[in-house]
């Protein structure tokens, strides 16, 4: 049985090893090689500072539920519609806001961490050297030190996007809390701690900032431009689709891609096969279990745990694996999916190591 010690307040969930300040160090440097154009030395110093440390630690942080490390107990969670914004994620000019208020430092960990422009801009400069994919396999440093915004008040808790409920956070910091909140956690309030500044611009250097994402806006691209999938759903649900797509852009690290065709589906690669366990129709509606094989086991406690994190949605078990359930049917709303993201990008990375695992 713990004890109280085991529970009191804390800053973070972990404390990140000494390597990660050593690979911030060399990345910064493979940065100013970059910029050199060096590319051999680029390649090089990447390759240095992907550190299996690194990944077994942000692995065991962002992953299954650990005691020793999560300590959730039970909490009150604040009312869900004070304050809650519509939009799920802050608009690029206020994250980039967040990240040089913040000083490009963890609020809770205090870790240096990498805008992640720069690491798109390092990854093209010497892709070989920067594995993505698969989370086993993905770069130590760029799992353990990518830059993310976390609200402190959880958007599926009435969360909304003002800077003041923002903070930056490393990987680990983020997924690892998952949509509990700080009570739940046990966590102090970064925002009592003031942001760290030091020389260290989360390689920033290598980017314009603020930058313009180079993608087209799906409302404004027209019907011929988009899947009618994209089309339809947008009726149903205005914003949904664009959610789901930066939803499976926050998956790939960790091995998740996605299809489109006439449903979204999230999908993992499993010896040189696909399992299917999240798919959302043109309608709205979300199944899970939609394609996976021998691996109903692997689902239950997936299941268990996105619906822990949807107030009112329940694990169902059927013949072909566990299912969620809300408000009296077999599926879930696309909007309550959502506003359990992190939730779901946890559960997602404890179904690939589960299947791995038994593989």
């Amino acid at each position: 049985m713990p004890d109280d010690a085991h529970f009191a307040p804390r800053r973070c969930l972990a404390v990140h090893p000494q390597h990660s300040d050593h690979a911030a160090d060399l990345l910064a440097q493979a940065a100013d090689a970059l910029i050199a154009g060096d590319s051999a030395r680029v390649a090089d110093l990447l390759a240095r500072a992907d550190m299996p440390h690194l990944r077994t630690f942000s692995l065991r942080v962002m992953g299954k539920l650990d005691p020793d490390i999560h300590r959730i107990r039970p909490a009150s969670r604040a009312n869900r519609s004070a304050g809650k914004s519509g939009q799920r994620m802050p608009s690029q000019s206020v994250r980039d806001e967040v990240l040089r208020r913040d000083g490009y430092h963890c609020r809770f960990c205090g870790i240096r961490v990498v805008h992640p422009a720069a690491r798109k801009r390092l990854r093209d400069a010497a892709p070989h050297a920067v594995p993505e994919g698969r989370s086993d396999t993905y770069h130590a440093a760029f799992l353990a030190l990518n830059a993310t915004w976390d609200h402190v008040i959880p958007h599926s808790a009435g969360g909304n996007n003002d800077p003041d409920n923002l903070v930056t956070t490393c990987w680990p910091c983020n997924f690892g809390r998952g949509n509990y909140t700080l009570e739940q956690m046990g966590l102090i309030d970064p925002r009592l701690h003031p942001p760290v500044h030091t020389n260290w611009d989360g390689l920033s250097r290598l980017v314009t900032i603020p930058r313009p994402e180079k993608r087209r806006d799906i409302q404004s691209a027209g019907t011929s431009a988009v899947s009618s999938w994209q089309h339809d759903i947008e009726q149903v649900h205005p914003g949904a689709a664009r959610h789901l797509l930066a939803l499976a852009r926050a998956c790939a690290p960790i091995g998740v891609d996605h299809v489109t065709k006439r449903h979204f589906a999230l999908r993992l690669s499993v010896d040189n096969h696909y399992i299917i366990p999240i798919a959302i129709h043109a309608d709205g509606s979300v199944n899970l279990s939609w394609s996976i094989g021998q691996h109903k086991a692997a689902m239950q406690p997936f299941a268990h745990r996105i619906a822990s994190a949807i107030p009112g949605a329940s694990p169902i078990e059927n013949p072909g694996g566990w299912i969620v359930g809300f408000g009296g049917k077999r599926s879930l709303p696309v909007d309550k999916l959502l506003a359990a993201e992190k939730a779901v990008v946890a559960a997602l990375i404890e179904l690939r190591e589960a299947v791995c695992r038994r593989d």
